[in-house]
């Protein structure tokens, strides 16, 4: 009779704690089942700054990421270099017509 070495893979919540301890912070990659059975504990790895990708039969699907603290404070100039140069100036009168016409 022959005898295997076989051991099961190690679960995906002990590959992130080997990662953490050699300070390895890769994007955890669990499929649906697991992040169910373990939604609480992976919910609270994302808040703790883990990243997370859910896959769905085994192709990435969504991303479970922390939420970025809201300082409550509007920030001046933040849209800088995302709005053209234009945007706030008066309309032509040619931009008036198609705005007024029907």
């Amino acid at each position: 009779m022959r005898t295997h070495n076989w051991r099961p893979p190690a679960s995906m919540l002990d590959l992130v704690r080997k990662s953490d301890q050699y300070g390895v912070h890769m994007p955890l990659v669990v499929n649906v089942h697991e992040a169910k059975t373990h939604f609480s504990r992976f919910l609270e790895q994302a808040h703790a700054g883990q990243e997370i990708i859910l896959a769905k039969a085994g192709k990435p699907y969504a991303r479970l990421v922390p939420l970025l603290p809201n300082s409550g404070l509007r920030q001046a100039g933040r849209l800088a270099g995302r709005v053209e140069q234009g945007f706030f100036d008066p309309l032509t009168e040619a931009e008036i017509q198609l705005w007024e016409s029907p």
